[in-house]
């Protein structure tokens, strides 16, 4: 099994490192700028051109609370599973790339 994470400190860290070599777990890092490898990342991209289509409406911030509720309302399960489903295919490449940009 291989585990991907980011390269924040705490991921990085002896007593983590440790515990995965103790497990039997492959590391793998994200490359550099690759939002592309954690879900939720495509979810706030769509959410931010959804805002965005709308910024004539927001003139202060409950104007823009507003208009985000509407939109995260909006957000249906099967476009966050879609991302998650891609998850194995891009984690494929990603290995075989050696955890480079892909």
């Amino acid at each position: 099994m291989t585990f991907v994470q980011d390269n924040a400190s705490c991921h990085k860290s002896v007593k983590t490192i440790k515990w995965f070599k103790d497990q039997n777990i492959k590391l793998g890092m994200h490359p550099p700028q690759s939002p592309d490898l954690n879900p939720i990342e495509n979810v706030w991209a769509w959410l931010k051109r959804r805002v965005n289509l709308r910024q004539h409406e927001i003139q202060n911030k409950a104007d823009l609370w507003r208009v985000l509720s509407d939109e995260v309302s909006r957000v249906k399960p099967t476009e966050i599973r879609r991302h998650f489903i891609s998850m194995p295919g891009r984690l494929k490449r990603l290995e075989k790339a050696n955890f480079d940009i892909i």
